[in-house]
């Protein structure tokens, strides 16, 4: 759980949500206004809960349910990449109920 903020890439339109959760090739996002629809491409910025430096990436909404969305990264910004994949391996294994 990290603050992470968005913005729509060629507007300049900034929005701060949360992330629910990460992986290496993409990221959930929560409190997303409904003007972000699928097909979107946004920047994002992430930083706090635990990552070991703030990310910056480029991606496109893939899904969207209410005011949360996922986003398959096209980029990576810089050593980001590395610090997310030490992230990723760093949690533990998820376990359904």
């Amino acid at each position: 759980d990290s603050a992470a903020i968005v913005t729509i890439a060629g507007l300049g339109q900034s929005y701060d949500v949360r992330t629910k959760d990460i992986s290496e090739t993409g990221i959930a996002l929560v409190g997303v206004p409904e003007t972000l629809e699928k097909g979107t491409m946004v920047e994002i910025r992430c930083e706090g809960g635990g990552l070991p430096k703030p990310i910056s990436a480029q991606g496109m909404i893939v899904w969207k349910r209410g005011d949360a969305v996922g986003v398959n990264f096209t980029e990576v910004e810089g050593d980001a990449a590395p610090a997310v994949s030490t992230y990723v391996s760093s949690q533990p294994p998820l376990t359904r109920k």
